[in-house]
Parts: C-alpha cells; structure tokens; sequence
C-alpha cells in the first residue's frame, strides 16, 4: 500500500483480512476505497455491501447489490433477496 494506494486488488484484500477478523470499520473503509477505484468491479461491490450488511446499513448494502448485478455479478440475486427481506419488502 505504501508503493500504491490505487491498488484495488491489496485494498479489497485488506478489506478482506478485517471482514474475516471482524473489523467491520476497516473492512468498509477498505472495501470503500477499493470501489471507488476501481467501480466496475462487480466483485468489489459484493464485498462492499457484505460489510455495510453486517454493519446493519442494509440500504448502503443493497445499493451495492443492486449495482453488482447491473455489472452481472450473479451472487448479487440472493443477497438482494437477503436485504430485502430484512428491509420488509
């Protein structure tokens, strides 16, 4: 990180390391700086809203979901499920 802060690929995997710790700030911010580089990435947006999801943002999650699946990343369809339900719809 210290070569490249534009390194969307160490910035989700460092967003993966606090996710499975269980840092659920860092795992956000990480995977929020690793969207932001690199958007597209359908991938990214899932671990994204993984983390707003167990941050109990399921509105910023679903966001990611729904933006995922417009990329066609086709782990998105359950997890909008998922936040849907949580969500009452």
């Amino acid at each position: 990180m210290s070569y490249d802060r534009r390194n969307a690929e160490a910035l989700i995997g460092l967003s993966d390391i606090y996710f499975d710790r269980g840092s659920a700030d860092k795992a956000q911010r990480f995977a929020e700086k690793a969207v932001a580089v690199a958007p597209n990435n359908g991938t990214y947006r899932i671990k994204l809203g993984d983390a707003y999801y167990n941050a109990l943002r399921y509105r910023d999650a679903l966001l990611q979901y729904e933006k995922a699946q417009e990329l066609g990343e086709a782990k998105a369809a359950q997890r909008i499920s998922k936040v849907k339900s949580k969500l009452g719809g």
